[in-house]
């Protein structure tokens, strides 16, 4: 997991975000990955990425030197920005790729951050506004809940218990068993925090 060298945030303002945001949209272009949720807080960032030919290793690298160079640049400051590496986890069925977007989209609730779930740096509104130009690959996700967009979106809300009013964190746990490997490089989704 990604944490800021000595303990600083990563984030600074809404600037730093888009900047990292903008620079995820970039080497997505570049490196042929997917992106299926995501949440920018202050101290940590989750991704949900689908690789393809290129190594999850290469795309952070690339993705998190470039921040690096820039926020030293922008803040007058020299160093790592990143303690350390970014930590990975393989996902490798339908079920629990759901949780994951689930739990990412949470991450601000968790938190006790105002706006809780309609964070503005969360994907969770393109899933909810999906004719709106998104980073996000919305659509696969969508039709995996319910077979086209309109009643995934539909599904989505009930996912999320938007339709019922009220937040129930108890139900979403990650199960460790479920995690079959923290790995390196691999072709497939993995869910990392930095």
């Amino acid at each position: 997991m990604y944490r800021g060298s000595n303990g600083e945030y990563i984030f600074r303002n809404n600037q730093d975000k888009e900047l990292y945001l903008f620079l995820v949209d970039k080497y997505k272009e570049r490196y042929g990955f997917k992106l299926y949720a995501y949440c920018i807080m202050d101290n940590h960032v989750h991704l949900l990425i689908e690789t393809g030919k290129v190594p999850l290793s290469k795309i952070m690298q690339g993705i998190q030197q470039s921040y690096t160079q820039r926020i030293n640049l922008k803040h007058s400051r020299t160093g790592h920005v990143f303690q350390q590496r970014y930590k990975a986890l393989l996902c490798d069925w339908e079920s629990y790729l759901l949780q994951l977007v689930k739990y990412i989209h949470l991450n601000p609730v968790e938190a006790w951050i105002y706006n809780g779930l309609n964070y503005k740096w969360s994907s969770h509104q393109d899933y909810l506004k999906v004719n709106k130009k998104s980073v996000v690959e919305v659509e696969f996700i969508l039709e995996m809940l319910g077979g086209d967009i309109k009643r995934g979106v539909k599904e989505y809300r009930r996912f999320m218990n938007l339709d019922q009013g009220k937040m129930e964190l108890s139900e979403f746990v990650l199960d460790e068993k479920k995690v079959h490997a923290t790995v390196e490089e691999f072709k497939g989704l993995a869910c990392f925090s930095c």
